[in-house]
C-alpha cells in the first residue's frame, strides 16, 4: 500500500512541477513598449502583456487616441476587452445603437462576432484573445474586405459595394 501511495505523489509533483516554475509577472502599462501594431489603425499601439498574440492565447495592452476606431471587423478567436482608462463605444452586428464602453468594463465578443471599436477619449485597455490574434474587416454588407481599404479614410460610394469575391465570418476559404 505504501509502494502506490508513493507512486501516486510522485505523479502528483511531476504534474504540478511546471506550473509551480511559472513565475508571477507584473508589468506597468507605462513600462511597456507599444508600438504599431499590425493590421490595425495607427491611432491604436500596443504591446504582448502576456503570450504570443501571432501564435495563440494572449493578453495585448492597447493605448488609442481619443476618436481612434478599428472599423467593423471580426475575429478567428473569442476576444474580451477591459477598459483601464477613458470610454469607448462599440457597434455590434444586429445591434440599434453603439454600446458605451468605460474605465472598469468588460465586454466579450465572441469567435467571427462582427464589431466596431471607436475611443471617445483616450482609452487604454487590454485585449484578451483565446487563440492567435487576427482582424478580418468587413464591409456595410458584412462582406470581408482588404484592411488597407477598411482603414482608408474614403468610403465607397453608394451603390457601389463589391460582392462575390469575398467571404463573410464563417463561409471559409479565401477570397478570389
Amino acid at each position: 500500500m505504501n509502494k502506490w501511495y508513493l507512486l501516486a505523489l510522485v505523479v502528483i509533483v511531476a504534474m504540478a512541477l511546471p506550473a509551480m516554475a511559472q513565475e508571477p509577472k507584473f508589468e506597468p502599462a507605462a513600462k511597456m513598449n507599444v508600438q504599431n501594431l499590425p493590421g490595425l489603425p495607427k491611432c491604436a499601439m500596443g504591446a504582448p502583456a502576456n503570450g504570443d498574440p501571432s501564435q495563440g492565447a494572449a493578453v495585448i495592452y492597447v493605448k488609442a487616441t481619443s476618436g481612434c476606431n478599428v472599423p467593423m471587423h471580426w475575429h478567428s478567436a473569442t476576444e474580451q476587452i477591459v477598459i483601464v482608462t477613458g470610454s469607448a463605444s462599440m457597434n455590434h452586428q444586429g445591434a440599434k445603437a453603439p454600446e458605451s464602453i468605460s474605465k472598469g468594463e468588460f465586454v466579450l465578443m465572441p469567435a467571427k462576432h462582427q464589431h466596431d471599436f471607436t475611443c471617445k477619449t483616450a482609452c487604454d485597455f487590454y485585449v484578451v484573445t483565446d487563440g492567435a490574434f487576427d482582424i478580418h474587416y468587413v464591409d456595410a454588407s458584412g462582406n470581408e474586405i482588404p484592411p488597407d481599404q477598411a482603414l482608408s479614410k474614403q468610403k465607397p460610394a453608394a451603390g457601389t459595394s463589391k460582392k462575390g469575391g469575398a467571404k463573410k465570418p464563417g463561409e471559409g476559404g479565401e477570397k478570389k
